[in-house]
């Protein structure tokens, strides 16, 4: 167990201990179908969104990511049918904008299946808020898994900005070229092609020349501004996914 360890009361009343977190609201639910590592389908036709995790796409044209993804998805099989009981903490954003159900999917012990994917090396840990409860906890296990070159991590996962060829979850290193301050964003262009658009209040203390590792849903979105033009943007929410290097 982790050193987040804290004890939980179910809503039926089971007391059990959790991996990860403070507690939370749990459901009962079944799961019926597997679609990947980090998608699943809940008896009641909903589709659920792993949260805190993004495991590598099956049809990823890298074989090492198509690998893992392979891996993934049989690990959850697995793991689910390891347990008789399972329970769904929805997050706080509870819906995506494909209007998948948003949550952690644990055990009647506590243990938590996105944990258990990112410990393993086999999901990419990423944070969007406000659903953030878990990311101390899903963090640790990826530092753990990478220093020890689990699964994903046995090889160096990310790539270079000019690398960069598909919209999709990416992990990218870049070089700032430009920062471009807005109302309610601020936008740092890597290697003069890929725009990170931070949209917070507060602005990051990020200076041209800096090497940053990036993680995120990239975007094959033109960029204008001025006489600037990029071809793709990553959106993000938390600065949790930026690493300074």
């Amino acid at each position: 167990m982790s050193a987040f360890f804290v004890s939980v009361i179910l809503q039926d009343g089971i007391a059990v201990a959790a991996e990860c977190g403070q507690p939370m609201v749990r459901r009962s639910v079944d799961v019926t179908y597997v679609y990947d590592g980090d998608t699943l389908k809940l008896s009641n036709r909903r589709k659920l969104r792993l949260v805190g995790v993004n495991t590598p796409e099956v049809k990823d044209s890298r074989p090492e990511f198509a690998d893992i993804a392979a891996k993934a998805t049989h690990f959850v099989r697995q793991w689910i049918k390891k347990h008789d009981r399972l329970y769904l903490e929805v997050a706080q954003d509870e819906k995506d904008n494909y209007g998948r159900t948003l949550g952690y999917l644990v055990s009647a012990s506590g243990e938590d299946l996105g944990h258990a994917l990112v410990a393993n090396g086999l999901a990419f840990a990423v944070t969007i808020a406000p659903n953030d409860e878990k990311q101390r906890c899903y963090a640790k296990a990826e530092s753990l898994a990478r220093s020890a070159y689990k699964g994903i991590w046995l090889s160096d996962p990310s790539i270079k900005v000019g690398d960069v060829r598909y919209a999709g979850f990416e992990l990218v290193t870049g070089k700032i070229t430009h920062v471009l301050y807005f109302k309610t964003s601020t936008a740092y262009v890597l290697d003069n092609s890929i725009v990170v658009m931070l949209k917070l209040k507060s602005r990051l203390s990020l200076q041209i020349g800096q090497h940053l590792e990036v993680r995120g849903w990239v975007s094959k979105k033109s960029f204008h501004y001025k006489d600037f033009m990029a071809s793709y943007v990553l959106h993000l929410n938390n600065l949790v996914n930026i690493k300074v290097l």
